[in-house]
């Protein structure tokens, strides 16, 4: 399928290109594929839809995940909070791309990570800034605030 050119973040430094498959991006999130099969928006004219409100770093985890079914960030190197932030960033990219097969997946894993033990015999939490970025960007509805409210 014919590649789409995604520039995500604020046109600077941080922005980010991306290119990924037609097929790829309409079969995971409603968003792509009414942006860019549409006659009238100019994403779908031009095959180039423009985030500049987006993280390119969540972007590029949710990228990963609708290719290869993983988000690469489970791996055990980097510090707890780090983790949930980056799930939460996630999570709210799939909200606003309704995808609502990556929300899952950012719920199943934020669950599995609270009951894990982790290395120093605790469990861990979500701290203030995974939580503000997930409230920050989600509806009072949201399914996985009501995960993190009904697990404290």
């Amino acid at each position: 399928s014919e590649l789409i050119d995604i520039y995500v973040g604020q046109e600077s430094a941080s922005q980010q290109k991306f290119q990924a498959h037609k097929d790829i991006l309409t079969s995971h999130s409603p968003f792509f594929e009414a942006a860019v099969n549409s006659t009238t928006w100019a994403e779908g004219l031009d095959k180039v839809v423009r985030m500049p409100d987006d993280d390119p770093e969540a972007f590029g985890i949710w990228l990963q995940l609708t290719y290869t079914g993983k988000m690469g960030i489970e791996d055990g190197s980097m510090e707890g909070n780090r983790v949930y932030e980056l799930l939460m960033m996630v999570y709210v990219m799939a909200e606003k791309l309704i995808d609502s097969r990556t929300m899952d997946i950012c719920m199943e894993a934020t669950l599995k990570r609270m009951r894990t033990m982790q290395h120093d015999g605790y469990r861990h939490f979500p701290g203030s800034k995974p939580i503000r970025i997930l409230y920050g960007g989600t509806p009072e509805s949201s399914p996985m605030r009501r995960l993190l409210v009904d697990a404290y």
